[in-house]
């Protein structure tokens, strides 16, 4: 028997035997495409690479007479529910759990994560980089091979933000990163896990499998508590958020903490 041979789509629109339109929530000409997209049965996707993209998407969308169908992440049902509702009041939020000691762990190198981590660095404690071939042969830590101790009280693991990925092996460096954190991630009092992946291999490599819902920092970052430890877990889908996304979720969980250098 001949099977047919699978290539690893280079994009989105190879997805699709449809033609494809390509929407810039930042471009003049965006509700345009996206109806031109409408009236031809083309595809439309929306090239996001933030939270404020995918609010800007929405408004567009939600603009144009057609009205068309919005296939998506909960970050993109909460941009078209932001923009729906504007006005609407936040509900009610019960105070998150406190932490002594906060781990972040960023699996991803994106600008957005780069510049979120930046508005971070003057309250961090430490922000190491790992870089993914060192990852994907030892798993050791890049730079100074120093261990992670989370006792410290913020330290940020990310990504070398310098080195190349390639995206065919994502999930093999999320494996890898879940690996070299596995024992700080035991330790700490919360953490905070950014990408599905991360988040998934994290978790399954301490022993997480039950997570209580206990609130939310801005669209799309959930607060969890793990009934067994009491330990916060605090989640998100990649790079997604506001500028200061990772500073808030410090002051919700450590809102004693002032300033290190």
């Amino acid at each position: 028997m001949v099977g047919r041979v699978h290539h690893t789509p280079a994009s989105v629109a190879d997805l699709f035997e449809h033609e494809c339109v390509v929407v810039d929530p930042h471009a003049a000409d965006a509700a345009g495409r996206l109806r031109t997209a409408w009236q031809s049965g083309a595809v439309a996707i929306g090239d996001a690479a933030s939270g404020d993209d995918l609010r800007r998407l929405a408004t567009i969308a939600l603009s144009v007479d057609e009205q068309p169908l919005l296939v998506g992440s909960a970050a993109l049902v909460a941009a078209v529910g932001d923009s729906v509702l504007p006005n609407q009041a936040p509900a009610q939020q019960h105070p998150l759990p406190q932490a002594s000691s906060l781990l972040y762990v960023i699996g991803s190198s994106s600008r957005a994560a780069r510049a979120q981590i930046e508005q971070l660095r003057p309250r961090a404690d430490r922000i190491i980089h790992l870089d993914p071939t060192e990852l994907l042969r030892t798993a050791a830590l890049h730079g100074d091979r120093a261990p992670i101790d989370p006792a410290v009280g913020v330290t940020v693991v990310q990504l070398d933000p310098a080195a190349e990925v390639i995206p065919s092996q994502s999930p093999l460096i999320a494996r890898a990163l879940a690996s070299a954190v596995q024992m700080a991630a035991a330790e700490a009092d919360a953490l905070f896990l950014s990408g599905g992946e991360t988040a998934r291999r994290v978790l399954d490599l301490i022993g997480v499998t039950t997570l209580e819902p206990v609130g939310q920092i801005g669209h799309g970052t959930a607060v969890s508590v793990d009934p067994d430890t009491g330990r916060i877990v605090i989640t998100r889908p990649g790079s997604f958020g506001s500028l200061t996304n990772l500073v808030e979720v410090l002051d919700a969980v450590r809102p004693s903490k002032e300033s290190h250098v």
